[in-house]
């Protein structure tokens, strides 16, 4: 990631030279398809982002000295009955002017997977929102900034070697000397609901006001996992849009920056930094607590597709936590079956989510034709709903699945009973699950059974 082909591609994709297409029509076809992939498959985003960005705000918050149960429960109650409290706070610490750079530069969460502001880029962005993700996001970048912002002026009470640990080694890491502290701690603080918070508008030197700020912000990008220029340059390979190579690159590595993203914020910090014991005690602590992230997300995508949860006293289970909790994503289904819990094989999951598709549809029509295959319901059906802008959105997936694209293929293939039963059993082979709302189930029978979840039968 440092040599200089690295450094160029990162050079070109924070100036934009990347984003400047080569064929407008090559570069809507693609960002188009891709767009598509985005409001069709990122509908329960939000279900990964709660218990994965939980996790990883604890370990940046516990890195630098800050309490990370502050950074929660401020979280939760800007979220809830402190909205406009906390906006307010926010523009007095001059923590809203970072979310709009983030907007106005690029580097919002999901920029990468939204192309344009066409119909099917406005159509994606718009998906986004509706599931949460940005509010949830904005959410937590703000908590952990005034979090930090306040640990700060918890610390100003102390010189620079009698700090926290944690925070001392903060200021060492961005090269903050005990004169740059002498000057930082004696501005005045901004007071509110019986806190105090470090101001920088109070700071005399405004380049040492600005070089805190930018420290705060990069601990806050550990916060947030977010893809930045190195991992855009990374995954679109220094290629520019509108060319075919470059489409089918980013085609390819579509939702695949936040693996990429993971391994060089947190898990390269823990390889690297400190004594070797500390990069051990590091290492263990990352894969624990974002096992634990994959594990609640894992039964929370459960829940929402209709199944039990996943029986936690199972090897298994662990293992596809470990996984998806480290940005292994579809990876892990591939450990126990040939195809994902989608039942996408290998090719169009390495192919990207757009060329996947394509080729899937394209294998099955041609099989149909051949007569090797029936084009059935069930595969009309998956086919649909692999290209219809917000089928997975996670607080209506169970609805839509069953009352459109179960009802979809049961209008087409006279044997959908048997078609929803063999489902069922692999489910149930592969992965252990029952349903709770059935495929092809007008209403669900049951609740979920909670208990499956902690081994109970």
């Amino acid at each position: 990631m440092n040599s200089p082909s690295a450094v160029q591609r990162t050079y070109d994709a924070l100036s934009g030279k990347l984003g400047v297409a080569q064929s407008d029509l090559i570069a809507g076809i693609g960002g188009g398809m891709r767009n598509i992939q985005t409001a069709a498959r990122l509908g329960s985003a939000t279900i990964a982002a709660l218990p994965g960005d939980s996790m990883t705000a604890v370990l940046a918050s516990n890195y630098n000295g800050i309490p990370a149960t502050n950074v929660l429960a401020r979280l939760v109650t800007d979220l809830t009955t402190n909205r406009e409290g906390a906006e307010e706070l926010a523009r007095q610490l001059n923590l809203t002017a970072a979310s709009v750079l983030d907007t106005a530069l690029g580097t919002k969460r999901f920029d990468d997977e939204v192309i344009g502001q066409g119909v099917t880029g406005r159509t994606a962005d718009a998906l986004m929102r509706v599931t949460g993700i940005n509010v949830w996001t904005e959410g937590l970048k703000r908590a952990f900034s005034m979090e930090f912002m306040g640990a700060i002026a918890r610390q100003s009470d102390h010189t620079f070697e009698k700090l926290d640990p944690m925070f001392q080694g903060f200021l060492s890491r961005y090269g903050f000397t005990p004169e740059d502290w002498d000057k930082l701690r004696v501005a005045p603080h901004l007071e509110a609901d019986g806190a105090k918070f470090f101001d920088v508008n109070a700071v005399e030197d405004q380049r040492l006001a600005d070089r805190l700020m930018s420290a705060v912000i990069d601990e806050r990008h550990f916060a947030v996992v977010e893809p930045d220029s190195r991992i855009r340059g990374a995954m679109s390979a220094g290629l520019q849009r509108g060319t075919i190579i470059g489409e089918a690159v980013r085609s390819a590595t579509q939702f695949k920056s936040f693996p990429m993203t993971y391994m060089m914020t947190h898990l390269m910090r823990a390889l690297t930094q400190g004594s070797m014991s500390n990069r051990a005690y590091r290492t263990t602590q990352l894969a624990l607590m974002m096992t634990v992230a994959g594990a609640a997300m894992v039964q929370m995508q459960s829940l929402i597709a209709g199944r039990d949860p996943s029986d936690m006293s199972s090897q298994k289970f662990w293992l596809e936590s470990f996984l998806r909790g480290g940005g292994g994503g579809m990876l892990a289904d591939f450990i126990y079956s040939s195809t994902t819990r989608g039942e996408e094989g290998i090719t169009q999951y390495l192919s990207g989510p757009a060329p996947g598709a394509v080729i899937g549809a394209t294998g099955d029509l041609l099989q149909s034709l051949a007569g090797n295959k029936e084009l059935s319901g069930k595969t009309l059906a998956q086919h649909l709903k692999a290209w219809t802008p917000g089928s997975s959105l996670w607080y209506t997936k169970m609805a839509t699945d069953r009352l459109i694209f179960d009802n979809i293929q049961a209008m087409i293939d006279p044997n959908y009973r048997a078609s929803f039963q063999r489902y069922e059993r692999r489910m149930k082979k592969d992965f252990g699950q029952s349903f709770w709302w059935a495929p092809g189930d007008a209403l669900p029978e049951r609740a979920p059974d909670i208990g499956r979840g902690l081994g109970e039968r």
